[in-house]
C-alpha cells in the first residue's frame, strides 16, 4: 500500500512539473513536429541515492512511478542512474543533464547539496528532490533554487492517526515505537 501511494505521488508530481514547465514554444504546424518536440520535452531522468533502484523505498517507488508515467504518456522517455557512493551524485546529475533530460529527479535528502549545485549550474533544467526542503529551519527562509521543487511527505499526519489509535487501544496505558 505504501509503495503504491509513493508511486502515485511520484507520478503526480512528475506530471504536474512536466506540464507546468514544458509549454510549447515551437511554431510547427504538423502533428509529426509536435510529437517530435514532445518527445524531447518528456525526457525525464532520476538519480538514486546510495540505496540503489531496488531499495524497496523511495528509489524503487520513484522509478516505478516514472515507468508508469512513460507507459501512460506517449513520447515520454525515462531513465535512471544509480549512485554507489555520495561522490557519484554530482557526476550522475551531470550525466543525465548531458543526455538531454530537462527534468531531473534526485531521490533522497542526502542529494540536497548536489541538486542545489547542479540547479545553479544548469538554470535551464528543472530539478525535483524527494524528501528535502530548502527552507531554513531556524529562520523559515525559503532558499529553494528557482528551478528546484522539493517533494516532502507529511509524515506527521498519518503518524498522529497511528498514535491516536495506539492510545485508544492500549491495555497498559503506555505506547511506544
Amino acid at each position: 500500500m505504501k509503495k503504491r501511494l509513493l508511486s502515485l505521488l511520484a507520478v503526480s508530481a512528475i506530471t504536474v512539473t512536466l506540464f507546468a514547465g514544458c509549454g510549447s514554444s515551437g511554431s510547427g504546424t504538423g502533428t509529426a513536429d509536435k510529437e517530435s518536440s514532445n518527445a524531447k520535452e518528456y525526457q525525464v531522468a532520476m538519480v538514486t541515492d546510495t540505496g540503489g533502484v531496488n531499495d524497496q523505498s523511495f528509489n524503487q517507488s520513484s522509478w516505478e512511478g516514472l515507468q508508469n508515467f512513460e507507459k501512460n504518456n506517449k513520447g515520454a522517455k525515462v531513465s535512471y542512474l544509480e549512485s554507489k557512493q555520495e561522490s557519484d551524485y554530482a557526476t550522475n546529475l551531470d550525466k543525465v543533464v548531458d543526455s538531454g533530460n530537462k527534468l531531473v529527479w534526485g531521490i533522497g535528502f542526502a542529494m540536497a547539496d548536489a541538486i542545489a549545485k547542479a540547479a545553479k549550474s544548469n538554470p535551464d533544467v528543472n530539478y525535483a528532490i524527494v524528501d528535502n526542503s530548502y527552507v531554513d529551519p531556524t529562520t523559515g527562509e525559503d532558499k529553494t533554487p528557482a528551478n528546484v521543487t522539493g517533494v516532502m511527505f507529511k509524515a506527521q499526519e498519518p503518524s498522529f492517526i497511528v498514535g491516536y489509535i495506539a492510545a485508544k487501544t492500549t491495555k497498559t496505558g503506555k505506547v511506544g515505537f
